[in-house]
């Protein structure tokens, strides 16, 4: 089964995919997953969607078949696996395929499990928009991103982007005294907005929300005050929590 899984990862490292390409390596997982003994489809975007078992509960496998644009040869040096995607994501999707395949051989377990791999992860997360839309069911949902190999990350943060365009009337920068300036007021914008969103020392920090300043642009000439400014904010807080275990269910949170 090692060599298996191993042959699986290097396969599709093997496949080009960045976003919005993922055709050949769908039908390849297509094929691969029938072979493993899943029931396969794809849904009108081009994810692979894959079922073995039955009953309940039901368990979401959820990984990306895209990468990041940008060629990285494939190459093994020292029993380690160098390519684009190894890491994000295709080598947790290939092990999500073959722990699927290793479900369907044990014939203890009582459930079902789902393995969607989807699309456009990197771009515009058009693959798990189409899961939501098409709504998909499961009890508990693992998703396949690089947290470590020993690590399970059990949380994940939301995040809202703001962008703020500040004007004012504008003229010669030798009378800032007459005028008022885009590029102070859009900073004193800023720093109510942070002072607003302390990072409570006694709270944990997945639990806080957090403001970010992350890009500010404006100003036309040395000599002239700024009249239009714009910022990006960044905001990110709680938004979903995940369990490990098997004590509560997720709903229960």
């Amino acid at each position: 089964m090692q060599e298996q899984a191993v042959r699986l990862l290097t396969n599709l490292l093997g496949i080009y995919s960045p976003s919005g390409k993922e055709e050949d390596i769908g039908n390849f997982l297509a094929d691969e997953m029938t072979k493993l003994g899943l029931q396969v489809g794809k849904d009108n975007v081009g994810n692979v969607i894959g079922v073995i078992g039955e009953g309940t509960p039901v368990i979401l496998l959820c990984g990306h078949m895209d990468t990041v644009a940008g060629h990285v040869p494939l190459r093994v040096e020292e029993g380690k696996i160098f390519a684009r995607g190894a890491v994000d994501a295709k080598g947790p999707l290939a092990a999500m395929v073959m722990a699927a395949a290793l479900v369907g051989k044990n014939t203890a377990f009582k459930g079902r499990v789902l393995i969607a791999s989807v699309v456009e992860e990197e771009a515009t997360s058009r693959g798990v928009r189409e899961l939501i839309k098409e709504g998909i069911q499961a009890d508990y949902a693992i998703f396949g991103e690089p947290s470590g190999v020993e690590n399970i990350t059990i949380g994940y943060k939301g995040q809202i982007q703001l962008k703020v365009t500040c004007k004012t009337q504008t003229g010669h920068s030798s009378t800032p005294w007459l005028y008022e300036n885009a590029l102070e007021k859009a900073y004193e914008l800023w720093i109510q907005i942070k002072n607003s969103f302390p990072l409570d020392p006694q709270e944990a920090p997945f639990n806080s929300i957090s403001a970010c300043l992350t890009r500010i642009s404006g100003g036309q000439a040395t000599s002239v005050i700024p009249l239009k400014v714009k910022c990006t904010l960044t905001s990110e807080f709680p938004a979903v929590h995940f369990w490990s275990g098997s004590r509560r269910h997720p709903k229960d949170y």
